[in-house]
């Protein structure tokens, strides 16, 4: 299945007795006022589930300064899936 919004792409493929979702989103970041990607692979076996978030985008805020916008989006990604029993 495949899902596209003005923001956000999800497709799932089955690959080698895997189900493989890829999750593509834009985020706004209010400390760098700048566009965030979000991407998360999820690698689905009969018995296990394996996740991968990759954020970008967003490095240089005001003055050149970095704020670690990508960081604290991974993190707060991190946190709800924890939420929902994934471990690190």
């Amino acid at each position: 299945s495949c899902t596209t919004s003005e923001k956000a792409f999800f497709k799932t493929y089955t690959l080698d007795e895997k189900e493989v979702c890829i999750f593509v989103a834009e985020d706004f970041s209010f400390s760098t006022t700048s566009t965030l990607t979000v991407n998360v692979i999820s690698e689905s076996s009969s018995n296990q589930t394996n996740l991968t978030i990759i954020v970008s985008g967003g490095k240089i805020g005001f003055l050149g300064i970095a704020y670690g916008s990508e960081k604290r989006r991974a993190k707060k990604i991190v946190d709800i899936f924890l939420k929902y029993g994934f471990h690190e």
